[in-house]
């Protein structure tokens, strides 16, 4: 096999793990928990800068994957949260207020214009 063809396949397998973690994790936990965006944007950042500050050789190993997959759901629960908030207010349909029915509205109107026609004529003879 080609080594850009493993190269693509493991990209690949390691993508479809991630989301699918990602999801049964968002699923069963990461929907329970609220926290604000910007901490789980700064864990995200602290553990990917981590290997660097202790100098960790995490390269060729098991632990460059588990830390790329932790890295990877943190910015992908940070991103979740930017787009949703914490209450998931953008899934919610926006509410809009209807004025109360007001069913004798045109009767009263009726009567109401009937009875200033009828005053008014009355001033007009009165001054006369």
């Amino acid at each position: 096999m080609p080594p850009w063809l493993s190269l693509v396949l493991e990209i690949l397998l390691f993508s479809v793990i991630i989301i699918v973690v990602y999801n049964a994790l968002k699923i069963f936990v990461l929907e329970k928990i609220n926290i604000n965006k910007w901490i789980v944007l700064a864990i995200a950042i602290i553990i990917f800068v981590l290997p660097s500050v202790f100098r960790l050789n995490i390269k060729d190993s098991i632990w460059m994957f588990v830390h790329s997959s932790i890295v990877i759901i943190f910015i992908l629960w940070f991103m979740d949260l930017v787009r949703f908030g914490k209450n998931g207010s953008s899934k919610k349909e926006k509410i809009v207020i209807k004025p109360k029915a007001k069913p004798n509205r045109v009767k009263n109107i009726k009567q109401n214009n009937t009875k200033k026609d009828s005053t008014k004529k009355n001033k007009k003879k009165n001054k006369k």
